[in-house]
Order: structure tokens, then sequence, then C-alpha cells
């Protein structure tokens, strides 16, 4: 789950915390699954986050999202249960 927490006073973020995984070299963002392994600054990884939420249409999982999603979960639940 990532969490982004932003004053709204100053529009400086208070909390940013990510969930990622790693597949096939990448750095993926869970439950986005949205690769950010070149990017380097904290603010653009909150753009991508929200820019995806903005522009979310949900649509049919492949068999291989369906499955790169369920390995994310369980990781993700392993990592958290620890």
């Amino acid at each position: 789950m990532s969490i982004i927490g932003r004053d709204s006073r100053t529009g400086k973020f208070t909390m940013v915390s990510f969930s990622t995984i790693q597949k096939n070299g990448r750095t993926l963002l869970f439950p986005h699954m949205i690769d950010i392994t070149d990017i380097k600054n904290t603010d653009d990884i909150v753009e991508l986050v929200m820019e995806f939420q903005r522009n979310f249409k949900p649509q049919k999982e492949t068999k291989e999202e369906k499955e790169l999603r369920k390995a994310a979960e369980k990781a993700w639940a392993k990592a958290w249960n620890s």
C-alpha cells in the first residue's frame, strides 16, 4: 500500500511510504504495478501515483497480470507479517 501525506498549507510532503516488488530487475509499486526503477525523486513517484489514480479505468486482467498481482500480494503480506 502506498501512503502519501501532504501538508495542505505548504503543499510539501509530510509522509511518503511505498511498497514495492522486484520483477525482472525492475522495481514496481505495489499495488499499482507502476515501474519506478529509473525514478530517483520522491515527488516524481507521487505524481505518477496521482496520475495513475486520476486515470484509473479498471480493465480485465490478463493471465500474466493476475499472476503478477497475486505474487505481489503474497510478497507484501509476507513482508507485512514478518
